[in-house]
């Protein structure tokens, strides 16, 4: 038939995989771009990139400066200013969340586009190879953080273009193709503090790709073409890692000393104290294609040790940036965790490891099991479950925001204006909505507005402490004592904080219950 003859060719099978891929970034957006709600961690990052701290008084003027926003990132995130600077950019043709939220999402696909990239170099005649970087939407982890306005899908895109590069690097590349890679990658390093790892693994490997000769008397040899393109492609890297080191300095190490604090957020998460991150389920699901491409790779097996050598360079890089992580978490510097926001790279790539494991397998039946039709069927089969999946996912899916307050508040009747009780946490979102937000339009309700929390507010000038009702438990929920106060003072709802994350189970962090209460 001359349809399914066109699916089976080169253009056929692109023109199918672009159906696809729109398909996918529709789903995923329609619903989630224009989400109003906005926590506390994404709010500070909106603030940030507007040169302003988190919990700046009402109507502040902006300063609409590279440098204030340089100085609020490092003062109020735990991050580079990678993300806040791009935002402060963008910031300057709209403030409004969706295109914040859509800088976040453009990272996750273009890490998606940068896989399938590399599956297609491994087995360009298959569609499944077209397709291969939307297995990160199966995952609901990495959906979730593709709308977050933070760093994360920026360093996962830092990860996935250092394993690209490592995989795909040819000294006879251009000059403006090694340059632009390299620029990019340095860009990308500039998310989080952790991305300095998959950057000097990826020099690492490629110093050894390069210049490693065994069977020459000074093992290492340094022709001229490769040491340029390797310089080329790692120098902007040097500057940014040497800027971002600067910075920490100028600021006395503000965000080290939040970074390494005992109370830090994220020790919590550690192996040590909570085994239950490293040892389940689902690290064993994602840990098991990169074990099994390891050992088809090395057991004495017909065929398939061959077969499987195109995917050394994956196979390396995703084995050595995870047993880093383990010893960095052994250490107890950072989580290991893969069911949590701070090693969405470990967790991609493991997922991502399906991919060349299914190649392999189909290659191996294909050769083995030459023309069988059964076996075209199979291949066929596999994939389509693959696009079924991930179209039912991302069509699906909705993200759970940690603080719901502002879409529920917005819902409400414009008058009468409710009085509500906000626990300290949710002022810097809330100030984002009835400033630029979706409660713009209902600035009066801010003369309604007060705040409660674990103690008095220090500074007497904040609209904080001027608005202050009465002391109580911030992140612990309250109790009926505290509800009967508020009725008293004829409260209409409460923004409760609570210590443990929405549909996280015991997970601590930060999430905002809306209680009503007349």
């Amino acid at each position: 038939m001359p349809a399914l003859d066109f699916l089976h060719s080169p253009k056929g099978r692109l023109s199918l995989a672009l159906v696809i891929w729109f398909l996918v970034m529709l789903g995923l957006g329609t619903g989630n771009i224009g989400n109003p709600n906005l926590w506390f961690d994404e709010a500070l990052q909106v603030w940030a990139s507007m040169g302003q701290g988190h919990y700046t008084n009402y109507d502040t003027a902006l300063d609409h400066s590279v440098r204030s926003a340089l100085k609020a990132n490092y003062s109020s995130t735990w991050d580079p200013p990678g993300l806040s600077l791009l935002m402060h950019l963008l910031g300057k043709i709209s403030q409004q969340l969706w295109i914040f939220r859509s800088l976040t999402l453009f990272f996750m696909f273009a890490g998606a586009f940068l896989l399938s990239r590399l599956a297609l170099q491994w087995r360009p005649q298959h569609l499944l190879s077209y397709i291969s970087g939307l297995i990160l939407f199966a995952a609901s982890l990495l959906c979730h953080y593709a709308f977050e306005i933070r760093p994360y899908s920026m360093e996962l895109l830092h990860a996935l273009l250092a394993v690209y590069i490592t995989c795909s690097f040819e000294t006879d590349w251009s000059r403006k193709k090694t340059l632009l890679l390299g620029t990019l990658l340095a860009l990308c390093m500039a998310s989080r503090y952790t991305s300095v790892f998959p950057a000097l693994l990826c020099a690492g490997l490629l110093f050894i790709k390069c210049f490693y000769e065994p069977e020459q008397p000074n093992v290492f040899v340094f022709p001229r073409k490769k040491l340029e393109a390797y310089l080329l492609l790692f120098f902007p890297s040097l500057v940014i890692g040497l800027a971002l080191c600067s910075g920490l300095i100028l600021i006395k190490n503000l965000q080290w000393n939040m970074a390494t604090n005992n109370d830090a957020y994220h020790l919590l998460f550690l192996s040590a104290n909570a085994p239950g991150e490293l040892f389940n389920w689902a690290t064993l699901l994602l840990w098991l294609p990169l074990l099994a491409l390891l050992a088809l790779r090395w057991l004495p097996l017909r065929l398939f040790p061959e077969l499987a050598r195109k995917y050394d360079g994956f196979v390396v890089f995703v084995l050595l940036f995870n047993i880093l992580r383990l010893l960095l978490d052994w250490a107890q510097y950072i989580p290991y965790s893969l069911s949590f926001r701070f090693n969405l790279p470990c967790h991609a790539l493991l997922l991502f490891s399906y991919i060349p494991l299914t190649l392999l397998i189909f290659e191996y039946c294909s050769l083995k099991y030459e023309a069988h039709p059964l076996i075209e069927r199979l291949q066929t089969l596999g994939g389509a479950a693959l696009v079924l999946l991930i179209l039912v996912k991302t069509l699906a899916f909705t993200r759970i925001d940690e603080d719901q307050s502002i879409a529920y508040l917005s819902s409400l009747e414009p008058e009468p204006a409710p009085k509500i009780l906000a626990a300290v946490n949710t002022y810097p979102g809330l100030r984002y909505a009835f400033e630029l937000g979706a409660l713009r339009e209902r600035r009066q309700w801010r003369d309604k507005l007060y705040y409660y929390g674990s103690r008095q507010p220090k500074h007497k000038d904040w609209v904080v402490s001027q608005k202050f009702d009465f002391i109580g438990v911030q992140r612990g929920g309250m109790n009926e004592e505290y509800y009967r106060l508020a009725k008293q003072k004829q409260y209409d709802y409460i923004l409760e904080g609570h210590a443990t994350m929405r549909e996280s189970g015991k997970r601590q962090g930060f999430s905002t219950v809306i209680v009503k209460l007349n």
